[in-house]
């Protein structure tokens, strides 16, 4: 489960590192306006085929009647209760897993905030890279982040399956890679323009 929650993950990942090199090659190339309005256009370009086939489970109608109700059932909800739109919020505050999963994404969408923002012009500005350079730097930590993303995801599975959901295994990995990942911290010590986008 956890490694086919990563392989989708990590969309979000490749996009911004893709991304970091068309944006740095047009804002070079081509000046700021051009990349504006081309990576503009890109969304909306996304946004047709999105809205066009993404429905929720029990609006799909592709989904058979079986399908359907082992999907809402899984997420604990039967189509009947989804389809009336019943209130979960409440609940899910209650539960302390919901808060600790709270806090893992929040740190972990402060850490892509960090790279897409502040990592291109420190590169720039204190290593005195050009602008496609500190771009491609900065794709650096996305394309690891979508490798390491489908191994640690595919090391968490084998982590359940062998000590099951109550073995702690999973929180433990989860927190060490936490952990690991605050050595960006040391960025702005790092002397060497090649090792500031890998720390």
């Amino acid at each position: 489960m956890a490694g086919a929650t990563a392989i989708f993950n990590a969309g979000a990942y490749a996009g911004p590192a893709f991304g970091s090199l068309l944006a740095a090659w047009l804002l070079s190339r081509h000046g700021w306006h051009v990349m504006f309005w081309v990576i503009g256009v890109i969304g909306l370009a996304w946004l047709v085929p999105w809205l066009v086939w993404f429905r929720l489970p029990e609006h799909s109608r592709w989904l058979t009647d079986s399908e359907r109700d082992h999907i809402t059932g899984r997420r604990g909800t039967s189509a009947q209760d989804a389809a009336a739109g019943t209130p979960a919020l409440r609940a899910l505050a209650k539960q302390r897993t919901i808060w600790v999963l709270a806090i893992a994404q929040g740190t972990a969408g402060y850490t892509q905030y960090l790279f897409s923002t502040w990592l291109p012009s420190y590169l720039e500005h204190v290593h005195g890279l050009s602008v496609f350079a500190s771009g491609t730097y900065s794709a650096i930590p996305y394309i690891a982040a979508v490798i390491g993303g489908v191994a640690i995801g595919t090391l968490s599975d084998r982590l359940l399956k062998a000590g099951g959901t109550h073995s702690g295994n999973r929180r433990i990995g989860v927190a060490a890679c936490l952990l690991a990942s605050s050595v960006v911290l040391a960025a702005p010590a790092i002397s060497s323009t090649a090792s500031a986008p890998a720390v």
